[in-house]
């Protein structure tokens, strides 16, 4: 029994593991446009392209390489590497197509020419099965060609360019004359050919003069719309017509009761510019007073809007001036502030970080000098503070004008009375020194001490001490 059961054990086995190789794993799309990328340059290569010309001119060969690039996705989708063997066969496909649509559009140059005509003046919604049929023969003649038939396909050129052009002019006359007929048809259902013969019968010539003008020449299409709109506005104007005359045998109006109707009607009309119309007047001398009213109303009109245009010109003009002024004054203010930076960049250049450190305060430039070298307890200026009283001394230089203030100021050590007087008279060295050697004069300096009152670091620690035991130059613009 056991040796019965081993050979359908492993065939059991093997197709089990069979099986299981042989089914994979479907990619999602996101996947598989990663993974094969020429599937997904093909798909794009297709949608970029002109479809509807590719279609009509190399219908094969395109529809060869759509059908590629359906096969590639699919096989990528379920991740087989045939997927980009098709891709690579699609791409020759809609490469040969697109080469032999470029041999199609110069061998049918005037028929593709005569079609764009044909479906621009409306062949698409007036003759859509008319140009469907010329579709259908032209894409025989296009096939032809693609297949290598050259003769055969010249062949019908001339036939399909006239029948095309023909379509253009069917697609023109009922996008150019059907909205007239339906309106002359309109009024002639309402009896405007028998109430408002004259005005129904201009309507008609406007439309005959539209069919002739498109017989004559395709190409007079804005003159052939401008007739079609008049024929559409005088059988409009028949059915006005009509329906008063209407109106007034149904009401039995007598032709006393047609002038009193008709100037009632005008009196609504001059209404709203406030005119009593003169009715006793004939009717050449009303009309005449009519139009004499409506003109002076426009003229007065005209003259208010002169004003209203110079009065905005005016306006204009002034806003301009005033927008240049803040233009020029904001140029100014930017050259300005320029200026002033330039010259703070030049004085902070000329101390290092051991000798002072340089503040812009608004318009105001503060040289807080934590360099100098004073004998404990003393203000006289030691000989090693020279070349930073020198340096002191070409930043003010800078500001010819300015008022200077020196102040003096120490560490929280000894005693406050005493720090308040040593730090005045190291104030008052620094701004002698600077009135007889840096040449400032002494109405310009003023100088002023602050013992530790003013402390700009911590007095706990030895560099905050430093800090602290400082001249203060502040250059007052």
């Amino acid at each position: 029994m056991k040796t019965l059961l081993k050979p359908i054990l492993l065939t059991v086995m093997l197709t089990t593991l069979l099986s299981a190789c042989a089914t994979k794993q479907e990619l999602t799309k996101s996947e598989a446009e990663d993974k094969y990328q020429s599937v997904t340059i093909l798909a794009q290569s297709i949608n970029n392209s002109d479809q509807e010309m590719l279609a009509l001119l190399s219908q094969h060969s395109f529809k060869l390489a759509v059908d590629a690039s359906k096969e590639s996705n699919e096989l990528a989708i379920k991740d087989d590497y045939k997927a980009v063997e098709a891709a690579v066969r699609g791409e020759g496909y809609l490469n040969q197509a697109k080469k032999n649509a470029k041999n199609a559009e110069n061998i049918f140059s005037n028929v593709l020419y005569a079609r764009t005509q044909a479906i621009e003046n409306g062949a698409l919604t007036k003759s859509p099965k008319k140009l469907s049929e010329l579709e259908v023969e032209f894409m025989k003649m296009t096939l032809d060609l693609e297949q290598g038939d050259i003769a055969s396909a010249k062949l019908h050129r001339a036939t399909m360019i006239q029948n095309y052009q023909s379509l253009e002019l069917i697609s023109l006359k009922k996008a150019t004359v059907d909205e007239a007929k339906e309106y002359l048809a309109k009024a002639r259902a309402a009896d405007a050919d028998t109430y408002a013969e004259k005005t129904f019968k201009m309507a008609e010539d406007q439309l005959a003069l539209t069919l002739s003008m498109l017989n004559a020449d395709k190409t007079s299409k804005e003159k052939a719309e401008w007739h079609a709109a008049q024929a559409i506005w005088l059988a409009e104007k028949s059915i006005s017509i009509t329906s008063t005359i209407k109106a007034f045998r149904a009401n039995n109006f007598s032709s006393e009761d047609i002038v009193l109707w008709h100037q009632k009607q005008l009196s609504k009309a001059v209404k709203p510019l406030n005119m009593e119309l003169p009715l006793n007047l004939s009717a050449k001398n009303l009309t005449e007073t009519i139009a004499r009213t409506i003109s002076q109303v426009l003229q007065d009109s005209n003259e208010l809007a002169q004003q209203r245009d110079e009065m905005l010109t005016a306006k204009q003009a002034d806003f301009n001036a005033l927008q240049s002024k803040y233009k020029g004054n904001n140029q100014q203010r930017e050259k300005l502030e320029l200026e002033k930076n330039k010259k703070l960049t030049f004085i902070q250049d000329l101390f290092n970080a051991d000798e002072a450190n340089v503040y812009r305060e608004k318009d105001n430039i503060l040289i807080r000098a934590q360099g100098f070298y004073f004998a404990s307890g003393q203000s006289e200026i030691d000989s090693r503070n020279f070349s930073l009283l020198q340096k002191i001394g070409s930043a003010i230089a800078e500001y010819p004008n300015a008022k200077i203030l020196v102040t003096g100021h120490t560490d929280a050590n000894g005693y406050h009375v005493t720090n308040l007087k040593l730090s005045k008279l190291r104030a008052d060295k620094v701004m002698k020194f600077l009135n007889e050697v840096g040449g400032v004069p002494l109405e310009r300096i003023t100088s002023e001490g602050f013992g530790e009152e003013k402390p700009v670091a911590n007095n706990e620690t030895i560099d905050g001490r430093n800090k602290n035991r400082r001249v203060e130059i502040l250059i007052i613009n």
